[in-house]
């Protein structure tokens, strides 16, 4: 009964129309300080919404009632309880739910400060727009609950303190147990057409003014930081905004009240690298739109302000001859173009020395240690080494053959400028590893299918794996499998990653960049999820095998997930994205559902037992 109440209660309040709850505020962003430290925004809903409509119409989600039946008549008159959880989670990708978070104006979050117990002061709301639900649900809990109280009215509004602990009195302070302080808690509040929740009375009237036009001081939209970001604002997605300057003095007072006044060199290390006081402003964006997922996140930096770690990277134009050695089936690739590799020497050094200061080491500076290092090579690395490599790319292969005891590790492709270059760096192998390792040692030559191939055993490395490498003209590859390392300098075009329709059609708008990073979703699940596989174990596939195989069937089709780092001037970007939605998202979908449901990668879920009571009321 208390289930049809609430759920005829539901239907009514989403059937009649809101149009009481006229929107009253035109942006989100100004009703909040200018000093809000973190701002988190639900952009165009409506948008969001058609495209995520557009992306599971026509897949299992659209009827997923049916598809939960006919999975339950596979398993029999039994209780599966992830599967309900699943079931139920899944309709807010309904189209019912869709439909509703059409009519939402918005939503939005932030930290506008930290108090005097050094916990941050959080405050949100969602614009409900035509929608009646955020309304409903927020007049049926303070209705209802017993654990609410109010803690007074600002401007006409009735603000409530959730207090399951009792520790507020009718007209008396709020009060912790023991001296203690008080437990941070939500606390709430109603108006037409937005509900309120922050973590504090201060933090909740603060917006309630705003509102009202009470409230005299400036916004955070005005600010000149949070308008850095009016293009990425303008996404449908999940905009953010931050202060990196007054997060930098937050922090730095927390961290010194928790380490009596000291500053731990962890915290002193990521300031020198990163410089945040230099920034303006760090803004991201998480969008959906035209079969795309995209994450941008872009740093404005104060003019003549910069950051030491992102002055290691610089735009150049991708020359793709430089990933023909990439096995295309590589589960993760990183390529790094390094066409002044000497002046980004110098620039890691000024770094390094930086942060060793920063951390208070002794002894010692890193450009102390290289010249040492250099003298034993009889090589400038600045010239000699760095100054020859035109790109390092890391790949993780999606099979290599390892020592049962090894551990996996990525293999490197070094670019040289010419030849000369290059048997110049394969040469000071064997050196630069021992004296990483503190050992020297001797490779040994062998040739595999007409490739010279150098190996260090494995017995010296911490790793437990041997270290091969080969070169054939300006390509040095080195990793663990040598038949792999044989074949990567000397790949045919049509077997590397450059070959695949599928990273071509990735690429377009990163051919311009300062780091590039690839992700085969298919080869990278196999490596993750796939079990170790048995020598003696029977010929006939596992059944969770079965599973997994018939999943990465349908992920293969997916094009790779693709990653950029941009630098401009006094601004440095970087891109997450995610394309070919649009043709791929229904077989992903179902398919994933199959996959789930079956258990992932380890087979059907278990039962609960008979006297487990399904469902509860």
């Amino acid at each position: 009964m208390r289930c049809l109440l609430f759920a005829l209660s539901f239907g009514f309040a989403v059937v009649v129309p809101a149009s009481a709850q006229t929107p009253v505020v035109k942006d989100p962003a100004e009703l909040f300080p200018p000093d809000t430290l973190l701002y988190v925004e639900l952009t165009k809903p409506a948008a969001i919404s058609d495209q995520v409509a557009s992306l599971v119409r026509g897949s299992l989600l659209d009827d997923l009632p049916t598809f939960m039946y006919k999975w339950q008549e596979k398993r029999g008159d039994r209780f599966f309880r992830d599967a309900e959880v699943f079931g139920i989670f899944s309709t807010f990708v309904g189209p019912e739910a869709l439909a509703e978070v059409k009519r939402l104006q918005g939503a939005a979050v932030a930290i506008t400060g930290v108090n005097k117990r050094a916990e941050p002061e959080v405050v949100g709301f969602v614009l409900s727009g035509e929608s009646n639900v955020p309304g409903f649900i927020m007049r049926a809990v303070l209705s209802s609950a017993p654990f609410f109280r109010s803690v007074g009215q600002v401007e006409g509004v009735t603000i409530f303190r959730e207090d399951m602990f009792g520790r507020l009195q009718q007209g008396q302070p709020l009060a912790g147990a023991a001296g203690e302080p008080v437990p941070m808690a939500a606390h709430f509040a109603q108006l037409p057409g937005i509900v309120l929740i922050g973590s504090s009375k201060d933090s909740v009237a603060d917006v309630i003014k705003r509102i009202k036009g009470k409230e005299k001081r400036l916004s955070l939209a005005g600010t000149a930081g949070f308008k850095d970001g009016a293009a990425l604002r303008e996404r449908p997605g999940i905009f953010f905004y931050s202060n990196p300057t007054r997060g930098t003095e937050q922090i730095n007072v927390a961290v010194r009240a928790e380490n009596n006044g000291n500053e731990p060199p962890a915290w002193a290390v990521t300031k020198e690298l990163l410089n945040p006081k230099g920034m303006r402003s760090l803004v991201g964006s998480l969008s959906l739109g035209d079969g795309l997922c995209e994450f941008q996140l872009a740093a404005k930096f104060e003019p003549k302000q910069t950051s030491p770690l992102l002055e290691l990277f610089v735009d150049q134009k991708i020359d793709f001859a430089a990933l023909q050695a990439v096995p295309r089936d590589s589960a993760m690739t990183l390529h790094l173009p390094l066409a002044d590799g000497e002046q980004r020497w110098q620039k890691l050094l000024t770094a390094a020395d930086a942060v060793a200061r920063a951390s208070g080491g002794i002894g010692a500076t890193p450009s102390e240690m290289v010249k040492e290092i250099e003298s034993k090579l009889k090589t400038s690395i600045a010239k000699d080494i760095a100054g020859k490599i035109t790109a390092i790319t890391l790949t993780m292969p999606a099979k290599q053959d390892v020592p049962k005891n090894g551990e996996p590790m990525p293999m490197v492709i070094v670019t040289a400028l010419n030849e000369d270059a290059a048997k110049r760096l394969e040469e000071i192998v064997p050196a630069m590893i021992g004296l990483a390792i503190g050992d020297t040692i001797e490779p040994i030559t062998e040739t595999i299918n007409g490739q010279k191939v150098r190996s260090l055993p494995a017995s010296a490395m911490p790793w437990k794996a041997p270290v091969h490498y080969c070169r054939v003209g300006n390509s040095l590859v080195i990793g663990q499998d040598r038949k792999l390392v044989a074949a990567s300098p000397g790949r045919e075009l049509k077997d590397s990653l450059p070959a695949d329709p599928r990273f071509a059609a990735a690429m377009k708008g990163h051919q311009q960049t300062a780091l590039l990073g690839i992700l085969q979703w298919d080869a990278l699940l196999a490596l993750s999820l796939m079990p170790p596989l048995d020598p003696k174990a029977k010929a006939e596939e596992s059944d969770e095998v079965k599973n997994l195989k018939a999943f990465l069937g349908i992920v293969n089709k997916a094009p790779p997930l693709v990653i950029s780092l941009t630098r401009g001037e006094n601004e440095t970007l970087l891109r997450v994205h995610q394309g070919g939605l649009k043709e791929s998202a229904i077989k992903l979908i179902d398919a994933g559902l199959e996959f789930l449901l079956n258990g992932g990668a380890g087979g059907p879920p278990p039962p609960v037992e008979k006297s487990s009571p399904p469902t509860s009321n």
